[in-house]
C-alpha cells in the first residue's frame, strides 16, 4: 500500500498504515490488564479467607492467584479486542482519506487542460475592449438578446414563463448520507 499519507500541515509521515494501535493506547491496555489483575487477586483471596477456618494461608495463596489470573486473562482478552477495533478503524479512515485526496487530485488533473483554454487569450483579431473599434476584415458580433424583463418586439412572441421550483420549508436541515463503505474495505474488516 501507500507509504504514508499527508498530514494537516502537509508534510508527509514517513511510517506506513499499520493497524498497530498507538503507543499510548498499548500503555493503558496494560494498565487495565495490571488494576485487573490485583483486583481479581485480591477478590480470590478474600473469597477462600471468608470461607476458610483454620491453617489457610495455601488455599488463600492459591485463591489469590487463581482470581488474579482469571481477571487478568478476562480484561486481556478484552483489551486486545478493543486495540484490534482502533488499529483497524484507523487503517480504514487512513485509506478512505488517501482515496479522497487521490481521487481529488485526479479530479483536478482532469480539469486543468478545459481551465486553461478558458483563460486563454482573446484572437488577435478580436477587439480587446467592448469600446474597442473592431478589426477591419472582423465579422459583425451577434446581435445580443434583450434583457428578460424588456417588452417582446411586435413581431417576436414572448417566451412562456416557467415557474419557479418550490422551496423546501425552512425547518428541515438536509443531512447528506455517510458515503458508502467500499467493498473491499468489508473484506479487509472480516479476515
Amino acid at each position: 500500500m501507500a507509504a504514508g499519507m499527508a498530514s494537516a500541515n502537509g508534510e508527509r509521515d514517513s511510517r506506513p498504515i499499520s493497524a498497530l494501535p498507538s503507543v499510548q493506547a498499548r500503555m493503558l491496555a496494560f494498565g487495565a490488564i495490571l488494576v485487573a489483575g490485583i483486583s481479581g487477586g485480591l477478590i480470590g483471596y478474600s473469597a477462600v479467607k471468608v470461607g476458610c477456618t483454620g491453617k489457610c494461608a495455601t488455599p488463600e495463596g492459591v485463591g489469590g492467584v487463581f482470581g488474579a489470573v482469571l481477571a487478568a486473562a478476562g480484561v486481556a482478552v478484552i483489551a486486545v479486542l478493543v486495540l484490534r477495533a482502533m488499529g483497524e478503524w484507523r487503517t480504514i479512515k487512513e485509506k478512505r482519506q488517501m482515496d479522497i485526496m487521490i481521487a481529488a487530485a485526479t479530479a483536478a488533473l482532469s480539469t486543468e487542460p478545459a481551465r486553461a483554454t478558458a483563460t486563454a487569450p482573446p484572437p488577435p483579431d478580436a477587439p480587446a475592449r467592448p469600446d474597442a473599434p473592431a478589426a477591419p476584415n472582423a465579422p459583425a458580433p451577434p446581435e445580443t438578446p434583450a434583457p428578460p424583463d424588456a417588452p417582446a418586439s411586435p413581431e417576436t412572441p414572448a417566451p412562456p414563463e416557467t415557474p419557479a421550483p418550490p422551496e423546501a420549508p425552512a425547518d428541515i436541515d438536509a443531512v447528506a448520507p455517510p458515503p458508502p463503505i467500499p467493498p473491499d474495505a468489508i473484506g479487509e474488516a472480516g479476515g
